[in-house]
């Protein structure tokens, strides 16, 4: 390959004889000149960071996130008083500290019972075999349900908590629910009874995309379920949007009273995959989906 040298072409400038060759050596055939042009990287500038948006902290703080400050509290509360603990280390994003977190001592267990198939009961399933696989469907529809609006209204969120919570800490996990998502629902613009604005719809939904036992006994069982979620207010003239975020909610399951219960959590962002650089909905489309579409029942 031979480099160009000048507008007088290989060689020399202005030289357009063939060279000689050097005493003893064969004369050197100029070669013509090839030029390798490598492919674009098709990838390349696809996958930009997305821009941070505003009210990406407060959107942090719903749901599932919102419940950092109710763990939190429950670290204060009378249920270290002769009541045997347990911790859970929580840490979230959207720039919220780890927390501690501890809980009291779970009721006696009963003797083990296996329901053919959960049942719903208000917002979420519940009457879980007490095997792995209900272990496993109970803490994915656990999360389902703790991730849905019905959390954002008081009377639908304490039947909730009542149904999945381990009844060892129903009655403070209540208390505390009630000042950290008063305090959320500021943050989303509703009013003290987590109602959107007039016009608008708020949007609260986790769907399970996948379960991993990481322990498991008779009595006991640690789930991790991964999570897609989506929150915020839809509609026209909304200044909190939809998002979505990514995370992994691992579960801590007792088995009480002939049925799974949520004793504690600990929770973490992603796996996030690259975003697919769709078009993104208006406002008002997303609360059309949102009235069309129910949220969706889980079951084993």
């Amino acid at each position: 390959m031979v480099i160009d040298g000048g507008s007088g072409g290989p060689g020399r400038p202005g030289d357009g004889a063939p060279r000689r060759g050097r005493p003893g050596r064969a004369p050197r055939i100029e070669q013509p000149q090839t030029v390798i042009r490598l492919p674009k990287d098709p990838y390349e500038g696809e996958f930009k960071a997305p821009r941070g948006r505003r009210g990406r902290g407060v959107l942090a703080l719903a749901a599932l996130v919102v419940v950092v400050s109710v763990i939190i509290a429950i670290s204060s509360s009378k249920h270290n008083n002769g009541a045997a603990s347990q911790g859970a280390s929580t840490g979230v994003g959207g720039g919220v500290p780890p927390a501690t977190a501890t809980v009291g001592q779970s009721a006696p267990a009963s003797a083990p019972s296996s329901p053919a198939f959960p049942s719903q009961n208000g917002d979420v399933l519940t009457g879980y075999p007490d095997t792995q696989d209900g272990a496993t469907a109970a803490a994915a529809n656990f999360v389902a349900a703790y991730g849905s609006e019905a959390m954002m209204t008081a009377d639908s969120r304490h039947k909730l908590v009542q149904e999945i919570a381990d009844p060892a800490i129903v009655t403070t996990l209540q208390q505390q629910l009630d000042q950290a998502f008063t305090l959320a629902a500021q943050g989303f613009g509703l009013d003290k009874n987590g109602n959107a604005p007039t016009g608008q719809s708020f949007v609260s939904r986790a769907v399970p995309f996948g379960t991993t036992v990481a322990n498991y006994s008779a009595a006991k069982a640690t789930v991790a379920v991964w999570i897609n979620m989506i929150s915020g207010t839809a509609g026209q003239g909304s200044t909190h949007p939809v998002s979505e975020t990514w995370s992994t909610v691992t579960l801590n399951l007792t088995w009480v009273n002939g049925d799974w219960k949520w004793s504690s959590f600990t929770q973490a962002d992603g796996p996030t995959p690259v975003p697919a650089g769709q078009q993104v909905s208006s406002s008002s489309d997303l609360q059309k989906a949102v009235q069309q579409f129910a949220r969706l029942r889980y079951a084993p």
